[in-house]
């Protein structure tokens, strides 16, 4: 298996993606089409589960994107049974500690390098057919699958440096998540939520085998996108892309959205 995404991060590109909380496997292959790298999907926020998931890595594989999955917490049988449908990364939230990240690493790897369990006949080792060089298709998964984690608590912040030891390929900040962490919930501008994001980007730097990744964001009143220069980018999500574009048509059309009269609201 070969991870484009993870081919271009070694290459020292800058690899752009989007969150994925639609089930939909035609979003993946949208996104794909417009050139995004890589789409995250969300099982933690979401309802999504395993069939949808691999629907949506057969689509990403139509369009050569890679597709990874924010499993709903850190345990070794949910990432096992999400690494099965043939995904090429997964996202664990909240890492906290060196030990939380050794325990991911584990459940993506397969022995001796961790305790990811051996089955021959699922989608992400083609149903068997890789039986007759399956040592060689575990050497190629253990390397091409990517690990990204989530710091988005200041213990996350602070235990970076294990973090990182202990082999997470991707340190992603969750600016949103880090605010409330910090007490100053929703306020991602925060000189906190700063200080903190910069804290972990100096300590990715400064450990040279992995990725710093965040969602790009503009300070209200600018144009320009600031993205800190990080290989890792994740550009917004689905849902808000198209709720916005509908928006965009309503007010476009001379109406008034529904939020306006409480019907609904964009979170």
């Amino acid at each position: 298996m070969k991870n484009r995404t993870k081919e271009l991060l070694r290459e020292g590109k800058r690899v752009l993606g989007t969150w994925g909380m639609l089930g939909d496997p035609t979003t993946i292959e949208l996104a794909g089409i417009a050139g995004l790298d890589f789409v995250l999907v969300d099982m933690e926020h979401t309802a999504r589960d395993l069939p949808t998931i691999e629907h949506m890595a057969r689509a990403a594989d139509v369009v050569g994107l890679t597709l990874m999955v924010r499993v709903p917490d850190n345990d070794p049988k949910t990432i096992l049974r999400v690494l099965e449908t043939g995904v090429q990364g997964i996202v664990v939230p909240q890492l906290e500690t060196g030990e939380d990240a050794a325990r991911a690493v584990a459940a993506m790897r397969y022995p001796l390098n961790g305790d990811r369990g051996v089955c021959s006949i699922t989608r992400a080792s083609r149903y068997g057919a890789l039986r007759p060089k399956f040592a060689e298709y575990v050497e190629s998964a253990d390397r091409e699958l990517l690990l990204v984690g989530l710091i988005e608590t200041a213990a996350g912040v602070e235990n970076i440096d294990d973090i990182l030891a202990a082999g997470v390929e991707v340190a992603f900040i969750g600016r949103r998540d880090l605010s409330g962490s910090l007490g100053v919930h929703g306020a991602a501008e925060h000189p906190m939520v700063l200080e903190a994001q910069e804290r972990v980007l100096k300590a990715v730097a400064a450990h040279g085998r992995a990725w710093a990744g965040l969602v790009p964001y503009r300070k209200p009143g600018e144009e320009e996108w600031i993205t800190h220069d990080v290989p890792f980018a994740v550009y917004r999500n689905d849902i808000s892309l198209l709720l916005e574009a509908y928006q965009n048509g309503v007010r476009m059309l001379g109406r008034e959205s529904a939020s306006a009269h409480g019907q609904g609201g964009q979170r």
